[in-house]
């Protein structure tokens, strides 16, 4: 019986053409469409005043990246709540959206990194987030971490629209309230900020709370995937922000 030939050149060629294929670890609108890649903790001055004045006058469902926005002054407070009365305060905003606003913003490429371990998520903030400064954070929701404990005692909430501050807003103890089952997104964002000595907080206007990370770093811990916002090193040129659909 003759033998059976093997083609080797064409395993070899097989081989090659899987080096070809992108790398799976390029994150972020940006890098997928050759832009510099993000490396650096997105940080952002925050004032007391842009938390002590803050008003979410047209409260929305979905709208956590745009208190987001407005307690970083990124945006004021009309433009917050136009956002709001828009189909955004109801419908939210895709990854691929929000990287997209940032590079409108600041010139740079972004990204929202994630990973599921907490720990990682948890380290990058006390380790690089500097004073006087805020990250843009979020996490994949858990349905069974946002239901409240009816055991919970009674703990002090502003009403929506009520000024919110570090000193103004006795910090809950931990546990503390969550969202219903029924306010659920499949991703929620918020900010997180370090004071000038050095205390960092968790800050969400959905949950009308002000947080300790000390005190609060287990309940979030209970959701999954958490991201982290970075940027790149240096700023984009037009020629790259056509390539995500933005005229500079």
């Amino acid at each position: 019986m003759p033998k059976t030939r093997i083609n080797k050149k064409s395993k070899t060629r097989k081989r090659k053409s899987l080096k070809k294929l992108p790398s799976k670890l390029r994150g972020g609108i940006g890098e997928e469409r050759g832009l510099p890649p993000c490396n650096i903790l997105a940080q952002f001055g925050i004032q007391d005043n842009f938390i002590t004045e803050f008003k979410r006058v047209v409260p929305k469902p979905s709208d956590c990246f745009i208190n987001a926005l407005q307690l970083a002054g990124l945006i004021d407070s009309l433009n917050a709540n136009i956002m709001r009365v828009s189909s955004a305060g109801s419908t939210g905003f895709t990854k691929e959206a929000i990287e997209k606003i940032f590079i409108l913003i600041k010139n740079y490429n972004f990204d929202f990194k994630s990973t599921k371990n907490f720990g990682v998520f948890i380290k990058i903030i006390r380790e690089r987030l500097m004073p006087g400064n805020a990250v843009f954070a979020g996490y994949d929701t858990n349905p069974d971490a946002m239901v409240q404990d009816e055991d919970l005692p009674a703990v002090p909430v502003p009403e929506i629209g009520e000024p919110i501050g570090v000193d103004g807003i006795p910090i809950p103890p931990s546990p503390w309230y969550w969202r219903s089952k029924d306010a659920d997104g499949p991703a929620h964002i918020f900010i997180i900020a370090r004071t000038q000595d050095g205390v960092i907080y968790y800050i969400d206007p959905q949950l009308n709370l002000i947080c300790n990370i000390d005190s609060c770093a287990d309940r979030i811990k209970l959701n999954n995937n958490y991201f982290l916002l970075f940027n790149s090193t240096n700023q984009i040129t037009p020629e790259q922000a056509r390539m995500v659909g933005i005229l500079l």
